[in-house]
């Protein structure tokens, strides 16, 4: 009983996540360009998927429960293995830059338009 309203929750989930209309625009042709051939082989492919995704679903639930290894973080670099400090090649930014130019844009002005655009 149980197995049976799991599988039936998981159809009526499935059926309200299907597409109601089909997504296909045109009204004739609703094969595609290959005919039914590709939808075969298309169905085919599906069907391949699903039974691998089914096969390997218990490998994939073992590795799930597995322990993760823990990251490895190397220690810090011995004291004086760096250079202490950095040659200095360039003066230092001034601490505070001086108040900005005020800009002034041009006065707006309205050319109207040209003689040959009214005739």
């Amino acid at each position: 009983m149980k197995y049976k309203s799991v599988a039936l929750y998981a159809l009526a989930a499935t059926m309200a996540m299907a597409p109601v209309s089909s997504a296909f625009a045109r009204d004739h042709n609703h094969w595609g360009h290959g005919g039914p051939l590709v939808g075969l082989i298309a169905l085919g492919t599906v069907a391949a998927v699903g039974v691998a995704t089914i096969l390997t679903a218990p490998i994939n639930a073992m590795a799930a429960a597995a322990p993760q290894p823990q990251p490895y973080y190397a220690p810090p670099p011995p004291q004086g293995y760096y250079a202490q400090q950095a040659p200095v090649y360039y003066n230092q930014p001034p601490v505070m830059y001086g108040a900005p130019v005020a800009y002034y844009a041009p006065a707006p002005v309205y050319y109207g338009a040209p003689r040959y655009y009214y005739r």
